[in-house]
């Protein structure tokens, strides 16, 4: 790609999504709404001025990167402790339902073979929870407690859809058979990753003071923590884990915690105020990177590639979105409190986003989808993706869910 046609669509995706997400504001709509929208309209499935190009989702990566570092700056670990149980009751259900629902209705209803329908039933495993946090936060609703549910669920959604994409690929390279132990390593890589996030923390906090007090020159310790969310999200990429983990490792490192029991010195609550200032800082540049992330997916949905007057695409894509909203719906009945906040719960669960489009992505390379399974399984990720905030906002009004 020339110079001059990345700056141009780079700007035009910038732009868009800002003129996408005012309009949707207006109207009343979860502003990241109108950013997809303005992917799929600007995107190869309508006027093609864009594709999802590498490098314009990397960008995007970044930015919802940066996204869970100011979740995890913010998180309050011993309130998300306390909801562990729901969470981890939420995230279960929220993956056992789906996949066994898809993939029986895949297997037995429309004729797909064994591994085409564990696929099918692998998509709609995780969250998309970069969708579902900017959805919350458009709505001021971020920090209550079905939040926090809902950020334990997917952080855990995340983990298992990661082990679940593992043993399909297996699955598929070695015809059928799958080895365990890959998976169990995983699975303790990132559980000790994530672990030792707070140890770390008051060492990194340490060594912002110091820096602070040392540095002659503007941006030293903002310069610092960005590159520490990006070490982080390669160390998570290296092991195997989604990058977003790393960003979210960062905030809690940062987050000078109570919960993590640890007193601070003087110095140490310093540094702390400091990490919070450059939290500051970097906001206005997750402002910037994190709508090219949500205009990517929107990029990724080619309208092209569906079939709109095939009776079997619409039975197919109707079927599976209805087994994708109600399973995740029905995991919400594990939140405490009124049937309305179960049922946000379950709404919030229910983008697959991203993680959807890598597991129809995977499918589509080693041939296990045809071109019309593909796209109908892009069209299932794209209404969940879709209908989840326009559902959940009504819900999660001010007065809607239960405060902290």
């Amino acid at each position: 790609m020339e110079a001059v046609d990345f700056f141009l669509r780079l700007a035009l995706i910038l732009v868009s999504a800002r003129i996408a997400a005012e309009i949707f504001a207006r109207m009343g709509l979860p502003a990241v709404i109108g950013e997809v929208a303005a992917g799929v309209i600007i995107g190869p499935g309508a006027l093609g001025l864009i594709g999802a190009d590498s490098i314009f989702v990397l960008l995007g990566n970044i930015g919802v990167i940066l996204l869970l570092f100011q979740v995890g700056m913010e998180t309050d670990v011993g309130k998300l402790v306390a909801v562990g149980t729901q969470s981890a009751l939420v995230a279960v259900t929220g993956v056992l339902l789906p996949f066994a629902a898809a993939y029986l209705a895949s297997e037995h209803i429309f004729g797909m073979t064994r591994g085409g329908a564990m696929f099918v039933g692998g998509t709609l495993v995780a969250t998309s929870i970069g969708i579902t946090l900017r959805v919350l936060r458009d709505l001021k609703a971020d920090r209550g407690h079905v939040a926090r549910v809902v950020l334990g669920a997917a952080i855990i959604d995340d983990v298992i859809g990661v082990i679940v994409l593992a043993f399909l690929i297996q699955y598929s390279r070695h015809k059928g058979s799958v080895e365990l132990l890959p998976a169990l390593k995983l699975l303790g890589f990132m559980a000790v990753f994530l672990g030792a996030a707070p140890v770390i923390g008051p060492a990194i906090e340490r060594l912002l003071s110091r820096v602070y007090g040392m540095s002659r020159t503007q941006g030293m310790v903002s310069t610092i923590i960005v590159s520490l969310i990006l070490l982080l999200a390669a160390a998570s990429n290296g092991l195997g884990a989604p990058d977003i983990m790393g960003g979210f490792a960062a905030g809690l490192m940062l987050s000078g915690n109570p919960a993590f029991g640890i007193k601070k010195s003087g110095a140490e609550k310093a540094a702390f105020s400091i990490a919070a200032d450059a939290e500051k800082k970097i906001t206005p540049i997750g402002e910037l990177f994190i709508p090219i992330f949500f205009v990517m997916v929107g990029a990724s949905v080619d309208l092209r590639a569906i079939d709109f007057r095939s009776p079997g695409f619409w039975e197919f894509a109707v079927v599976i979105t209805a087994i994708a909203m109600a399973a995740k719906l029905m995991a919400g009945i594990w939140v405490k409190g009124r049937i309305r906040d179960k049922i946000a719960a379950g709404f919030a669960m229910a983008p697959r986003g991203e993680v959807g489009l890598i597991f129809a992505k995977t499918g589509l390379g080693f041939r296990i989808f045809d071109q019309t399974t593909y796209a109908s399984v892009i069209f299932v990720v794209a209404m969940t993706t879709l209908l989840a905030p326009l559902l959940l906002r009504p819900l999660m009004e001010e007065k809607g869910p239960i405060p902290e």
